[in-house]
């Protein structure tokens, strides 16, 4: 187990080690010297909002000093000509801070570390980096008006001395990003609630910078502490030092090809779509889907953008679908799918309780996460876009004809676009105005359809609807059973 440890701490290690020189973009400004004037001052347009990166060190000059703190000289060591910000943060379009913007170069701050410490095999922990970047944020949000180069000159140099790094190492420089501020209703959403005399972003302006943290090294750091042999995760670990020969090359063996390919292996449902998976992305998603013969319980797909990897997930979600139907389709009573939980604290008598899904109905809930918000929120808006399901081999969701298929209206207002939806199948989650943003839709929405009116109206009837799906599914089943070993 030490050793694992040890791999472990080694990629832990490395999370913070990664220098950060922001993008050049046609409105990047480079400032240096006083007479260098901000444009904020020029002229406070509502428009934008700025990305600001100071200080400018060489990457080379970092590792020289860390092997001179140690007593090391190594000769063969390759030169590194890249290069570092110190610190980032943003600014409003007025000039004034972004509270909680404010962010340490990890690589600056762990390189700084060892060098102060004199030791190779310093411990970092984000706990240090989280307090440090929460004292210059409370620094610079005493600055109660708009910040001057001065300003942007203290901030660099108390960043310089809160790590202990030498002055001449470092050249003082105040790289500027000029960016849109994020629009909502074609307005743009810059203002908050006041904190300590300014104005607070609230969820309205994206906090982070380009020079983001690492996403993983909170997740290495809780493993290592807590892995035990059993876990799945060590066979990931040791992955390398396993030998090659329980490999299967599925592309090159034809019997395992036809193991996956038989019918019984297939997903019960099917994303609307006039195109069938390749022969490899319908391997992959028979493999994806089934709870048998499987190692464990990891399964990854690799494959560069445009090789169909969010095909297969359409699919694997169509699978869901069914065969969360097929649990539900047992249940007496709809409302016999959720659960009632009790409050630890209630507000009072009459909201004891909540209810959430059965365990088991969970089992088939997907979460697209990503360290590019961007390709998340991409995802999870295409999945319900009608245009894209209109010519499929069914007629149900064309939305010329079926105008409403799975919750369309809510999914129209969710999305807040020109875009037609077919059905609720996805939202964009994470940051809580994006949560509030779906409560909304569903329950308290007053400008179209939500599921409060839904409910008011005549329901369903849910024997009827039990009585149609489950004849398709034996039906399914059948055909299944008939065509074993025709593939």
């Amino acid at each position: 187990m030490d050793e694992k440890r040890k791999i472990l701490s080694y990629w832990y290690n490395l999370e913070f080690f990664s220098p950060f020189w922001p993008e050049k973009t046609r409105n990047t400004l480079y400032i240096n010297k006083p007479s260098n004037r901000l444009p904020w001052i020029i002229k406070d347009d509502p428009r934008y909002i700025y990305d600001i990166y100071l200080g400018k060190i060489k990457s080379q000059d970092l590792i020289e000093d860390m092997l001179s703190s140690i007593g090391e000289k190594d000769e063969a060591i390759e030169k590194d000509n890249s290069q570092s910000c110190i610190c980032a943060f943003k600014l409003r379009a007025d000039g004034t801070y972004v509270n909680d913007s404010f962010s340490i170069s990890t690589f600056v701050w762990a390189v700084a570390k060892i060098i102060a410490e004199k030791n190779l095999r310093t411990d970092f922990h984000t706990l240090e980096i989280n307090k440090l970047n929460s004292e210059i944020n409370d620094t610079i949000l005493s600055i109660n008006n708009k910040i001057e180069y001065e300003d942007l000159e203290k901030i660099y140099t108390g960043v310089i001395e809160k790590i202990s790094l030498k002055q001449n190492n470092s050249i003082f420089n105040a790289i500027i990003n000029k960016k849109y501020a994020k629009k909502e209703n074609g307005k743009s959403k810059v203002k908050g609630k006041k904190q300590n005399g300014q104005e607070d972003v609230g969820g309205d302006i994206d906090t982070s910078t380009d020079m983001l943290s690492s996403f993983y090294v909170s997740d290495i750091d809780m493993i290592r502490q807590k892995i035990q042999n059993e876990d799945s995760i060590v066979k990931y670990i040791e992955a390398l030092k396993m030998p090659i020969t329980d490999r299967v090359e599925i592309d090159n063996n034809v019997s395992q090809m036809n193991i996956w390919l038989s019918p019984d292996k297939y997903p019960l449902g099917k994303w609307p779509s006039i195109y069938s998976p390749s022969l490899m992305q319908q391997i992959a998603i028979n493999m994806g889907i089934s709870d048998e013969e499987q190692p464990g319980n990891i399964f990854s797909i690799n494959g560069p953008p445009g090789t169909g990897k969010t095909t297969l997930l359409k699919e694997i979600i169509a699978s869901y679908v069914v065969e969360r139907a097929i649990l539900l389709s047992d249940y007496q009573n709809p409302d016999d799918a959720f659960e009632q939980c009790q409050f630890d604290s209630p507000e009072n008598e009459y909201l004891k309780y909540y209810y959430q899904p059965a365990s088991k109905l969970n089992k088939y809930g997907i979460i697209v996460a990503s360290n590019n918000n961007a390709a998340v929120e991409n995802i999870s808006k295409e999945f319900p876009i009608a245009k894209d399901v209109k010519k499929s081999n069914t007629k149900l969701f064309n939305m010329d004809e079926n105008r409403e298929t799975y919750f369309s209206d809510i999914a129209n207002t969710l999305m807040g676009n020109d875009e037609e939806c077919w059905g609720l199948i996805s939202a964009c989650l994470g940051k809580k105005s994006n949560i509030n943003k779906l409560k909304q839709a569903l329950w308290f929405n007053k400008n179209g359809i939500n599921l409060q009116q839904l409910y008011k109206e005549e329901l369903p009837d849910w024997e009827q609807a039990k009585y149609i799906f489950k004849n398709k599914y034996q039906e399914v089943l059948k055909y299944r059973i008939a065509n074993k070993g025709s593939h």
